[in-house]
């Protein structure tokens, strides 16, 4: 999808009540300095201090600091005041050339923590480096006032995700996006140094829309993220209003006690209803007790979904004002994205919906944001690799190792994302076995690599583009699973995220579902017995033991696939449903 780059004037999700004529008149004060006293009394026209990429400083105007590469800091910061650091990514936001009354060539685009839209975009780093600080510009919508407004967001809540390249991974967009949380911060605003800018436009309309603001934040060390080099991320910031004064509880259907997707679905469909008019329903899905049922209760309700209760954290009220992440025309990587779903984000949670961030002419915007590193001795191994068999397994993990774990020591983590039939198991880890050899066709001689799923790391060395199946109970079909590798020398520090690669996501096949085509209510077919009863067979063409083998609740390699499997795949065929009892906890 594409979205328009004009937004709502109003903060999305949440009920409104702006000084419209307040507005208009600081706007006709604006165009009568402009056109009666000149750009040139523009704050814009001043030198200040310029960051450059390297690390040292020069007095320039805005946008030819923007050109040197460097950072400009806010009018009346000069070289002589301010301590510059090397940054690893500079992406600020542009006047123009000319500039237009003297704003921003950027608007605000609307992100909300727990409203209609949070803002996402990508980055990578040259090197490797803990993310030490983060520098970003956002707009006051509908206000043009120097000063934040007397119910400016508490915080600011910032996320780094994994990344999904467009077409691939679900949902399918035509975009590169977000994927998982991988790390996130509430930040309280007044720790953001925030410093008005200058005016911001409208892209389509070129009329001011609002006051723009920059915000440094310096992360504290132990919270550092620490990215390596050439892996891209992307990095959400949405701000943070005052959380409600009612009990805020999203438990609105049966059966009560539990918060599930039937509590979101209830809310959902009342959306839009007249709240306090006799419908009980549409009174209890006001979950954050505005008077009116839009996009901020659904997501409070899916926020205590997976909260599990009712969580205060997930619920906020808005301001008067929009705030948005300053946008800028695009440069490289892939353009902004606004994320519908999630709009209440946590470490794990998924990509669900979301639009790219354009222009009128529908060409790719950023965001303005500056990433600053410093070095680290964490060792951050390479992501495991893709099957290159490139099919699913329905009791089988498979990837491939890169080349870059050999001579180290490294373990595999892996989650248990969307289990079928097992949720209670969702979001808890087993790790990666000692990894053996198994016989999978005796008459020819082929092997291969497995090892079983655990409750403890196994550090261990790698052999370049080896393939490993891993198995165990926690492997069932129609289930999603994240990879992930650690170095030992974080050992000691398991519970640490930065020391992880990337996940490699891992979609298991419906049950019984053994050949392709894969997927769809008529599979599994009687394809899928065939190629068991080939298996069982030994003939050269059979499918491997990874994709063939279904049975029992932890299968074991060094069993050939048996009329037990074909049993399972008749079973299944009859939508028979899985009969195995999954996982079992860890001690």
């Amino acid at each position: 999808m594409t979205g328009s780059a004009a937004q709502p004037s109003g903060h999305e999700g949440t009920k409104m009540s702006h000084s419209t004529s307040r507005f208009v008149s600081q706007i006709c004060s604006l165009l009568v300095v402009y056109v009666f006293m000149g750009p040139a009394r523009e704050a814009i026209a001043d030198a200040g201090a310029c960051c450059r990429l390297d690390g040292t400083c020069v007095d320039v105007e805005h946008d030819a600091c923007v050109a040197e590469p460097g950072e400009p800091y806010p009018p009346g910061e000069t070289c002589a005041t301010t301590a510059c650091v090397p940054q690893a990514v500079l992406q600020p936001p542009l006047f123009g050339d000319p500039p237009t009354l003297g704003c921003l060539n950027s608007w605000g685009d609307v992100s909300a923590y727990a409203g209609f839209t949070i803002v996402a975009d990508d980055f990578v780093l040259p090197e490797t480096g803990a993310i030490s600080e983060l520098h970003w510009w956002g707009t006051y919508r509908d206000r043009l006032d120097t000063v934040p407004p007397d119910d400016a967001p508490k915080e600011f809540h910032i996320a780094i995700w994994s990344h999904v390249n467009a077409f691939e991974g679900a949902p399918i967009t035509s975009f590169g996006r977000p994927g998982t949380v991988l790390r996130s911060w509430s930040v309280e605003r007044a720790a953001t140094t925030e410093t008005y800018i200058s005016c911001s436009l409208d892209e389509t309309l070129q009329i001011p829309v609002g006051a723009s603001f920059r915000y440094a934040w310096s992360i504290p060390e132990p919270e550092r993220f620490v990215a390596p080099a050439g892996t891209r991320f992307w990095l959400t910031i949405a701000a943070v209003f005052g959380s409600v004064s009612c009990d805020c509880d999203a438990d609105v259907a049966a059966p009560f006690g539990t918060y599930n997707a039937a509590d979101v679905d209830v809310v959902s469909t009342h959306v839009g209803c007249t709240v306090n008019a006799g419908d009980a329903l549409c009174d209890a899905s006001d979950v954050n007790c505005d008077g009116i049922v839009d996009a901020a209760d659904v997501s409070t309700a899916t926020c205590q979904r997976f909260s599990g209760w009712a969580d205060p954290a997930c619920c906020y009220i808005a301001s008067e004002y929009a705030w948005g992440w300053a946008t800028r025309p695009f440069t490289s990587n892939q353009g902004a994205v606004r994320v519908e779903s999630p709009t209440v984000p946590f470490v794990g949670m998924s990509f669900g919906d979301g639009n790219a961030v354009t222009d009128k002419s529908s060409s790719p915007w950023d965001a303005s944001f500056v990433v600053v590193t410093s070095p680290s001795d964490i060792v951050v191994p390479a992501s495991p690799s893709v099957d290159p068999a490139g099919v699913g397994r329905n009791r089988y993990l498979g990837f491939q190792v890169p080349a870059s774990w050999v001579g180290s020591d490294i373990a595999v983590r892996v989650r248990l994302v969307s289990l079928d039939r097992f949720g209670s198991f969702n979001g808890q880890f087993r790790w990666a076995g000692p990894v053996a050899v198994f016989v999978d066709d005796p008459a020819l001689g082929v092997t291969f690599e497995a090892a079983a799923l655990q409750c403890q790391p196994t550090f261990a060395a790698w052999t370049a583009n080896e393939v490993v199946y891993l198995y165990g109970a926690e492997a069932v079909p129609s289930s999603t699973y994240e990879l992930q590798a650690v170095d030992v020398s974080c050992q000691s520090d398991l519970g640490n995220d930065t020391c992880y690669s990337q996940p490699l996501v891992i979609q298991t096949n419906k049950w019984g579902d053994v050949v392709a085509p894969y997927g769809g209510g008529t599979q599994p077919n009687f394809a899928d017995i065939l190629a068991l009863v080939v298996k069982f067979q030994g003939f050269v063409s059979a499918v491997s033991k990874t994709r063939a083998q279904l049975q029992p609740n932890i299968p074991n390699p060094n069993v050939n696939v048996n009329f037990q499997d074909i049993s399972a795949a008749v079973g299944a065929f009859q939508a028979l449903p899985y009969p195995y009892t999954g996982p079992v906890a860890c001690p």
